[in-house]
């Protein structure tokens, strides 16, 4: 592990050591409301002895705060022969290309992102090897239970993609008459390239610039969807995060609107540098292999929702009563 001497939780992108390690495009790729790379671990794993003798560290964004790192982790420990040397797993939180600038400063072993692009970019370059696919998370439209904008999906035999567009026009319209808030995080992150995506696929993109019923906000996706509840605002985010958020009962304000198809699917691939150890390589593997998809399978399905929260590599939608959009509250969902 490199030592970063002089910083205490965070370093800025621009900090030169980056580029001394590799002059990876991906440092001025996107210019960002925040540009500082969080390098101190949120939550380790610990493993069964009272001194491992190395640690592996994975940088991530929104999965950390459902809870799957931990559960993959700790899954992964227990899997282990006890003759294998004892080993910690820590998570670091940084969004996605803020995960893959840690893992070229070798502030991270394994990096699990949802940027392809970037992704292929830092393959291109030399440094990095996707290792496979961890599982697929998937965007959201959500918003106030009073649906002002009128969002809320009907009986359709349109494509997904045209009522998703439909639904992005209709947002641009009830904004600029005054009737609904949108909330984006501007933060350089894979939601926010996303929205961005979105916007430009619906021509919306510059009615959504410089104007007042849309608000940036850079938090986490967590802390994201708890502004949105507070405020009454529509975003994009994940269902991931949407479900772990109504678990934790503080986002009953909000529903989702819109779910599903190709331009929502938001995979995740685990990341190492081409220099990862062994150990690394063995812990990335094992979290695209077939146990560690035993796990997301069913993940989250004892909730109060009943839900998964991510698909595995392969299945790239819910089924029609896998998802969300139909279901307004926990205590409609317990009548099901």
């Amino acid at each position: 592990m490199r030592r970063w001497k002089g910083a205490d939780t965070d370093l800025a992108v621009s900090d030169p050591r980056f580029a001394k390690t590799h002059p990876s495009s991906l440092l001025y790729r996107e210019v960002s409301a925040s540009s500082l790379i969080t390098i101190t671990p949120l939550e380790t794993y610990a493993s069964t002895v009272a001194r491992a003798k190395a640690t592996i560290r994975i940088g991530n964004g929104g999965a950390g705060y459902t809870g799957i790192l931990r559960t993959l982790a700790e899954a992964y420990l227990a899997h282990r022969a006890p003759s294998d040397d004892q080993l910690n797993i820590t998570w670091i939180s940084n969004h996605s290309r803020h995960s893959l600038v840690a893992l070229l400063g070798d502030i991270v072993d394994i990096a699990m992102t949802y940027e392809p692009d970037n992704e292929d970019l830092a393959i291109r370059e030399g440094w990095a090897r996707r290792v496979g696919r961890v599982f697929n998370d998937h965007f959201v439209i959500a918003g106030p239970l009073a649906d002002p904008a009128g969002l809320a999906p009907s009986q359709s035999n349109k494509p997904g993609d045209i009522m998703l567009i439909a639904a992005l026009q209709r947002l641009a319209h009830a904004g600029h008459a005054g009737k609904a808030i949108w909330h984006s995080r501007g933060d350089g992150s894979a939601t926010f390239t996303k929205e961005r995506e979105l916007f430009a696929a619906a021509d919306v993109a510059s009615a959504m610039s410089n104007v007042d019923w849309v608000h940036t906000h850079t938090l986490t996706p967590y802390a994201a969807l708890q502004r949105a509840n507070t405020d009454g605002a529509y975003l994009l985010t994940d269902r991931a995060t949407f479900l772990t958020a109504q678990q934790h009962d503080t986002i009953g304000g909000l529903r989702v609107f819109i779910e599903g198809g190709q331009q929502l699917l938001n995979p995740c691939a685990a990341m190492v540098r081409t220099d990862a150890s062994v150990e690394t390589i063995r812990l990335a593997a094992w979290l695209c292999g077939d146990e560690a998809r035993g796990v997301v399978k069913d993940y989250g399905k004892d909730w109060a929702w009943r839900k998964a929260l991510f698909t595995v590599p392969g299945q790239d939608d819910f089924t029609s009563e896998e998802k969300l959009a139909g279901v307004r509250t926990v205590s409609a969902m317990a009548k099901l």
